[in-house]
């Protein structure tokens, strides 16, 4: 509606700026730096350069940038080149990001022209996945922050328009912020569309670890560096886990929230639903899907419900799936470097072998599950729930080569995880952007429900 007011944040001062749509979103994915990015020197602890009086880091971090403006109305405009800029700052200076860096399809020309513009330069190129990396670095994180507000800000750091959409008030409502649970409720009986954000939270409240809880040797086999080193404790590991999964059984909170968006119960919701479809409460197109579940759980309890099934990103994959690590051994194509890597891949490419020599595509499409897999309330074992998995050792049924969970690890390079992964978020953001085109086109109403997220990390 055209209306500014300040905000101030310390010595910062944002004017923000009120309008009537949602352009896009701009995303930081942040991580330690990998050894080839950084010396022998940089591995010293980095002192704290922001002001926020958190701790210091224990070494360089990088982020992948990701942004995306959905509405061409709003394309072209230095909208995204100036978001992307403040969410770098923001990185830069709170939280002691030196380099970013970000992934394009080879024939995306216009978002390989935005981020040249910023003085990203190619690094790395992905011949399997088409696409360029291309980086923006600097020695430490404030060299970074002073770069961006010279070079690419200008000099107008303090007095950046930020865009935002505002929250639409319901029809009709008693409730405030002093009763959350009715204007929660409230919001709910109204969504046209549900985004279900799960964290290790609500995987804790099945009574299974998470990272913060996990044994002390849980880093060490998150590296794919171990099933090299020691297949077998690697394995057994990881079946362990799978196992915990399985058995565990998913608490009540799923079962509601499947109540809510499969069963029924949110009377919008369903009625959107019936529209699309009127032979069952799952669209067969899932673009046209009214709720979507964005996890970072790798248990695969969301699997057990229909509702959850084909509506689901799990952006670090499924503990619970298996497959061959034929391809753990290469980065973008190439050999990793290293002897151990290079044994690792006259492994696969010598034997042993069941049906003969590793075929890499063909193995890239096999998946093992460990446990039970079943839709809740279908209690029949079947013969991989009857097996005990840390008894033997899982092997690709092609090529013989030891399995590995279907997981992102530390440093992790294997093509076929990734791909999968790959494959979660691209069905998820073309969700995103048909649900973000009707909320802003039609006024249709999302709600996002965040669950056992935490505080930890900036979100």
């Amino acid at each position: 509606d055209g209306s500014t007011r300040s905000i101030h944040d310390g010595d910062d001062t944002f004017v923000t700026r009120n309008l009537n749509a949602m352009v896009g979103d701009v995303n930081l994915f942040i991580g330690e730096e990998e050894e080839e990015y950084h010396s022998d020197e940089d591995d010293q602890e980095i002192p704290n350069d922001t002001d926020n009086g958190g701790e210091a880091s224990q070494g360089p971090l990088q982020a992948e940038v990701d942004i995306m403006i959905a509405e061409q109305l709003f394309r072209g405009k230095g909208i995204g080149k100036e978001a992307t800029c403040l969410m770098m700052q923001y990185g830069a200076k709170h939280l002691n990001i030196r380099r970013f860096y970000c992934k394009i399809n080879e024939d995306n020309a216009p978002s390989i022209s935005l981020f040249q513009s910023m003085g990203f330069v190619q690094c790395n190129y992905a011949a399997c996945f088409k696409q360029v990396e291309l980086e923006l670095k600097c020695e430490t994180s404030v060299e970074m922050a002073n770069h961006i507000d010279t070079q690419l800000l200008e000099g107008h750091a303090h007095a950046v328009q930020y865009l935002s959409c505002p929250l639409k008030a319901t029809k009709s409502t008693n409730a405030t912020i002093a009763d959350p649970v009715s204007a929660a409720a409230e919001a709910l009986q109204g969504a046209d569309y549900v985004l279900l954000l799960a964290g290790a939270g609500f995987s804790a409240d099945s009574g299974l670890a998470t990272y913060e809880t996990m044994p002390d040797e849980y880093k060490d086999f998150c590296d794919p560096l171990m099933l090299v080193k020691d297949p077998t404790r690697f394995q057994k590991f990881w079946l362990s886990f799978a196992e915990k999964y399985s058995k565990s059984t998913p608490h009540e909170g799923y079962a509601i929230l499947d109540k809510w968006l499969g069963g029924g119960q949110l009377p919008q919701l369903q009625k959107e639903t019936e529209r699309e479809s009127s032979s069952s409460s799952i669209p067969t197109n899932t673009n046209s899907a009214k709720w979507w579940v964005y996890t970072s759980n790798v248990d695969g309890h969301f699997h057990r419900y229909k509702s959850f099934q084909n509506q689901l990103c799990e952006i670090h994959g499924n503990a619970n799936e298996f497959r061959c690590a034929c391809a753990m051994g290469l980065d973008n194509g190439f050999p990793r470097k290293g002897d151990i890597w290079q044994k690792w891949n006259e492994q696969v490419t010598k034997g042993p072998t069941k049906t003969g020599n590793c075929n890499g595509q063909e193995c890239a499409m096999q998946i093992e599950r460990v446990g039970n897999d079943n839709v809740c309330n279908n209690t029949a074992e079947t013969e991989n729930e009857k097996r005990q998995p840390q008894q033997q050792m899982l092997t690709c049924a092609i090529c013989g080569i030891p399995s590995r969970p279907n997981v992102l690890m530390f440093h992790d390079t294997d093509s076929n995880v990734l791909r999968s992964i790959k494959e979660h978020r691209d069905r998820y953001q073309a969700w995103e952007a048909q649900m973000e085109d009707d909320v802003v086109q039609n006024g249709k109403n999302l709600v996002i429900v965040e669950v056992g997220c935490g505080m930890n990390v900036p979100a």
